[in-house]
């Protein structure tokens, strides 16, 4: 995360300097880019995630069904949430 602080502040350094010259318009479009380019990688970096911790922690089960959990963990949840989480077998 400090790595994508100090390019953020390049950045609106780089912009700032860019306003300076008269080119607002390039400054502008120069951080529009940057930011959607910023959040297109970070976007593509949580779906990888999801895509990893789906592959560690459901394939390999029967029909995608939740790995067990342990029993004080079962128990906990199914104390709050009632029968509504009870599967149907």
């Amino acid at each position: 995360m400090a790595k994508v602080y100090k390019q953020t502040a390049a950045a609106q350094e780089f912009a700032a300097s860019l306003i300076e010259l008269g080119m607002e318009d390039l400054a502008v479009d120069y951080l529009t880019n940057y930011a959607v380019n910023t959040a297109n990688s970070w976007f593509d970096t949580y779906k990888q995630l999801g895509d990893d911790l789906t592959t560690k922690y459901m394939l390999g089960n029967v029909n995608m069904k939740v790995p067990a959990r342990s029993d004080w963990w079962r128990d906990i949840v199914w104390s709050n949430m009632g029968d509504k989480l009870r599967p149907e077998n």
